[in-house]
């Protein structure tokens, strides 16, 4: 038993830790690209922040890709060893599958602690620390979100074309301000324009030159042509709000909360009473406990069906990985919705998926003992 347990520790393990390095290392790139691509072109901003904001995406990434990566590996080495009848040969010797199970299962068990440690503590550290270097940069080096022949929206009730952008100095620039319905009240063209900082007052000043100014019809802002007298300007200075930046690195919603703060808060009446309903936050309180326990979910779910499988190739493994974590996640995802319905449940009905997959899990395993 200790010579099989020993391949099983390491098959399941190396199989884990490549695929998990492998799922990490996309999902950064991804969210690079999302967030942090038009930094790489702004020569002002220093590699090592890129850097950083890059590590600082790693723990989120690794809540979803340490559960998908267990139970891809899980389903690639029980599966290839079922279709090699190592599994059948294991059995005819007398050892049955929940102890054949039990290297996976350890091994969940130890990526569902780790799992843990993110979800309750490492993930919102680095997401708040993420958002909170995306503000000083917004206040230190703005140039940086202006890219040239790309549209900028990261600005409330703005809308900024930008032709070209040579340094400091942007070139060709549109601008349209818009209502609190998202409609187009008034176009602002300009030959160039810059941007300075206003720390006082916590936004950005766009300087703009050879300013022209065109106002649509209050009555009628859906008419493009209903355009008043265009006004023009040697020099006009536009407000860029800094609000979304700011409300993103200080927000203090439950996703962006440790555990242990969540805790004390429904612990406190006083700040039970700010908030008013205390539910999303329990139930996102719940939701890092419950997503923990994902690891171990999978793999119980995991295991007798790469046995009943009976395949070896990776393309079987990785369509079953994907429609079990996805089906997973789905369900997790209406009981989140619920996260305001008071009358629902959601601190509940966020268990559902651990409760589901896992005795469906035991089932399968029991039928394929029997078996």
């Amino acid at each position: 038993m200790r010579t099989i347990y020993a391949y099983l520790f390491r098959e399941i393990f190396s199989v884990a830790f490549a695929t998990v390095s492998v799922l990490t290392f996309l999902l950064v790139l991804v969210n690079v690209f999302k967030d942090v691509f038009d930094l790489l072109l702004y020569s002002e901003v220093s590699v090592w922040i890129i850097v950083k904001l890059v590590v600082l995406l790693i723990p989120f990434a690794l809540i979803f890709t340490l559960p998908s990566g267990i139970l891809l590996s899980v389903l690639l080495v029980y599966g290839r060893m079922s279709q090699d009848r190592e599994i059948l040969a294991l059995k005819a010797s007398g050892i049955g599958i929940f102890w054949i199970s039990a290297p996976a299962i350890l091994i969940s068990l130890s990526f569902s602690v780790i799992s843990l440690v993110i979800n309750a503590y490492l993930a919102p550290v680095c997401r708040n620390e993420f958002r909170e270097i995306g503000y000083q940069l917004a206040t230190t080096t703005p140039m940086a979100f202006f890219a040239s022949e790309s549209t900028i929206d990261r600005f409330p009730g703005m809308r900024i074309w930008v032709g070209k952008k040579s340094g400091t100095m942007l070139n060709d620039v549109h601008i349209w301000q818009l209502n609190n319905n998202g409609q187009a009240v008034r176009y602002v063209r300009a030959e160039t324009g810059f941007i300075r900082p206003d720390k006082k007052n916590q936004q950005l000043q766009i300087v703009l030159n050879n300013a022209r100014q065109e106002d649509r019809e209050e009555k009628n802002p859906n008419d493009v042509w209903a355009m008043k007298p265009a006004a023009k300007a040697t020099q006009y200075t536009l407000p860029l709000s800094l609000s979304n930046f700011l409300e993103a690195a200080r927000s203090r919603s439950a996703s962006r909360l440790t555990l242990f703060e969540i805790r004390d808060m429904l612990m406190d009446d006083k700040e039970i009473s700010k908030v008013g309903n205390a539910t999303p936050y329990l139930t996102e309180f719940q939701k890092r406990l419950a997503f923990s326990f994902s690891c171990f979910t999978c793999v119980l779910v995991g295991i007798p069906l790469a046995i009943q499988a009976q395949r070896r190739e990776t393309s079987v493994g990785v369509a079953l990985a994907v429609t079990i974590f996805f089906s997973y996640w789905a369900i997790m995802s209406v009981a989140e919705a619920l996260k305001n319905q008071v009358h629902a449940y959601p601190d509940l009905l966020i268990w559902m998926p651990n409760v589901l997959f896992q005795s469906l899990g035991f089932l399968l395993l029991w039928r394929a003992n029997r078996h």
